[in-house]
């Protein structure tokens, strides 16, 4: 079976409270496309609120990526539930290492994880676990439909790329100087990282959700394709 990994955003499952419907859309569409998926959750507002509140209690910066890193888990575990509920072959748990996430794979069709490491964005998580399970695509969900040659929502003028190479996502996203809790489309580590593999991105909004079926099928969509 073919391995796909999801870089679920977590500002797209948990805005404030957790996107029931969203959630109940996706696991539809994954569950009858018969394919292995790794899930990765993001932190979005949880993680952001968590760590504002924490930083009343501590400036230590140990405590305060736990405090992110385990709002993705969070995060990812209310999303897991559902595919428990619906009785399919899931790994009960969430992993916390790409390794883990490898391993459970090979066994389940469906493994999610939240955040590993301090500096690894859940994007870099992400490829990494494509790269380690050799899965050739990676499709990320978030609350914007795709790459555009600016910020939609602060520049009318913007227009979305339906097609472009790693390279030049690489060139775009490597003029963004890193800074933690940043809100780029995809960040810098991930983006080197698909680069050297190669490993075939797809960008698509939560609310297109039908997309992920052309992707799977390996057919154009809505969003962005980089390759």
């Amino acid at each position: 079976m073919e391995k796909i990994i999801l870089s679920l955003g977590g500002s797209v499952v948990n805005p404030g409270e957790l996107n029931i419907g969203l959630i109940k859309k996706l696991s539809k569409i994954l569950i009858k496309s018969k394919q292995k998926y790794g899930i990765v959750v993001g932190g979005g507002w949880l993680a952001r609120k968590m760590v504002l509140e924490g930083k009343k209690l501590s400036t230590n910066q140990d405590y305060l990526d736990d405090l992110g890193i385990n709002s993705t888990r969070v995060n990812a575990q209310a999303v897991l539930g559902y595919f428990i509920e619906k009785k399919q072959k899931v790994y009960p748990k969430i992993c916390l290492t790409v390794e883990e996430a490898e391993k459970k794979l090979k066994k389940y069709n469906f493994v999610f994880m939240g955040g590993t490491a301090p500096g690894h964005t859940t994007d870099y998580v992400a490829v990494k676990l494509a790269e380690k399970c050799k899965a050739k695509k990676v499709v990320n969900i978030s609350n914007v439909d795709g790459i555009y040659t600016a910020d939609p929502k602060y520049d009318k003028t913007a227009t979305k790329i339906p097609e472009m190479s790693l390279n030049d996502l690489y060139k775009m996203m490597i003029k963004e100087k890193f800074k933690p809790g940043q809100n780029l489309i995809f960040d810098q580590k991930a983006t080197v990282l698909a680069k050297r593999n190669k490993t075939e991105l797809h960008f698509i909004g939560s609310i297109n959700m039908g997309d992920i079926i052309k992707i799977i099928k390996g057919k154009k969509h809505g969003g962005t394709t980089v390759k």
